[in-house]
Formats: C-alpha cells, structure tokens, sequence
C-alpha cells in the first residue's frame, strides 16, 4: 500500500515481510486472490425468475404464435401434442 506521496506504507505491511521476500510473495498473492474472489462474487448473475418460471417462457416462443395457433385452432391436449406441433412447424 503506498500513501500520497508514493512512499510505501509499513504500519500495513506485516514484520515477516519486511524481510522475507517469498513471505511478500505470498501475503501478495494472498490479497490478490482474496480481491479476485470478491470481485467474481459480484459479478455471479443473479436469478430473476424460479426455473419453472424460465421453462414456461422457453415453452411459448411467443405471443404471437399463441394466438395464430389459437386462431387455427390447433389443440394440444399434453406435452407431447405440444413437442408435436411444434416440430412439425404448426406451433
């Protein structure tokens, strides 16, 4: 850590590393690791929706294809009807 003026502050730099360079090293590596790991905590996307929730909005692409196939009239009666459709473009 250095102050102001660019000189390196002592009172923050544990006694052991004042004269152990590999002891340095390692507090260094230690902090950095601990900074990395924090920041990467703040960057992990947060969930908005439940995954039900999700697997609904993937199931229907669209509004739109949900009332053209209502306007058709396609019916599906289960899951499988709605893979069906769906693969065959009716859906």
């Amino acid at each position: 850590h250095r102050a102001d003026d660019g000189r390196t502050v002592a009172a923050e730099v544990p006694a052991r590393t004042r004269t152990d360079p590999a002891a340095a090293v390692a507090t260094t590596l230690e902090r950095s690791t601990a900074l990395a790991d924090s920041i990467e905590e703040l960057l992990r996307p947060v969930p908005l929706m439940r995954p039900s929730q999700e697997a609904a909005l993937r199931r229907y692409s669209n509004a739109a294809n949900l009332e053209r196939a209502r306007a058709l009239g396609v019916q599906a009666r289960d899951t499988a009807d709605l893979d069906s459709l769906e693969a065959t473009g009716r859906l």
